[in-house]
């Protein structure tokens, strides 16, 4: 059987009685569309906020809670938030989130930030409040990585990044300067391993308001050390890394090199989200060409 995901792309199912179905995938640059319907809460939403991936799918999250899917579009889960979700990281096998917390929520819960964790299938684990506002996290080794938001829309060349142990304890807080000024800190945050690279606001400096504040933008990427040393600014044409940025797992790609994704209205527009994916190039994000059939499991319907 065959799935037609998108009119450049298609899953063969290889079906047999047994207990588990092997999809065949390969990805083409165009990407792995979300089936119709499937992310309808954009209309209040508006945009994809955090994206990451496991074997088994990917997930997206907005500001009212997350999304999952299986890597034919297929949506699999949700789960709701309490407030603005910004950003997930999927890491051993748990999903973590950065919030934001304001008005109700944040006078509830004498915070202005929170971090959530839920298992592989959303249920949610534990939360812990902060006086912070989040956006944008992963993992670094053994350490949650979060943005912390400190001037909202006034721009800063600077952002803020603070590290937490195993069990959400601050670790301590780093600034970094990014060389061109931003709003809102981190949108998004992604590791291979060797660099970190964060999704960012550049604010238009021509559209500021009478109290130095805009909420005007353009997408760019920077890149930082591990130990989040500054190392280059990437140009983020054709790679809007704002709104949904992950990893696929090398069980997932099939290739040794990292594959990253981003998450987009399909044809910039509806709520159909298109997932794309790219590897990197002379140091540049380029679209990913794919060199062997990327296999998945799941279980029989």
């Amino acid at each position: 059987m065959k799935w037609q995901l998108h009119k450049s792309m298609t899953i063969t199912v290889k079906a047999a009685f047994v207990a588990t179905v092997v999809a065949c995938v390969t990805f083409r640059s165009s990407g792995v569309v979300t089936e119709p319907g499937a992310m309808d809460v954009l209309k209040k939403a508006v945009h994809v906020q955090g994206a990451c991936a496991a074997e088994e799918g990917f997930y997206l999250a907005h500001q009212f809670g997350i999304e999952k899917f299986d890597w034919s579009g297929r949506k699999t889960g949700h789960v709701d938030a309490p407030q603005h979700l910004g950003d997930i990281v999927e890491h051993g096998g748990r999903i973590y989130g950065a919030f934001v917390l304001r008005g109700e929520h944040a006078k509830k819960r004498n915070a202005r930030g929170l971090i959530c964790i839920w298992d592989k299938d959303l249920n949610p684990l534990r939360e812990k409040s902060f006086p912070y506002r989040f956006d944008g996290c992963t993992f670094v080794g053994d350490a949650l990585l979060v943005g912390v938001d400190k001037f909202s829309q006034k721009p800063q060349n600077t952002v803020t990044i603070m590290r937490l142990d195993a069990d959400l304890n601050e670790k301590d807080q780093t600034t970094v300067d990014l060389g061109y000024p931003n709003i809102y800190n981190i949108q998004t945050m992604v590791t291979d391993g060797k660099s970190l690279f964060l999704g960012i606001y550049a604010a238009k400096m021509d559209e500021l308001d009478e109290k130095g504040r805009t909420t005007k933008w353009i997408s760019r990427c920077s890149e930082l050390t591990p130990d989040l040393k500054f190392v280059k600014n990437h140009d983020a044409a054709g790679f809007k890394c704002v709104w949904g940025f992950g990893t696929v797992p090398r069980s997932v790609s099939g290739v040794d090199e990292p594959v990253f994704f981003t998450a987009d209205r399909y044809r910039g527009k509806g709520t159909v989200i298109e997932i794309r994916f790219f590897v990197q190039r002379n140091g540049e994000f380029v679209p990913f060409e794919p060199v062997s059939e990327i296999i998945t499991k799941g279980k029989q319907q």
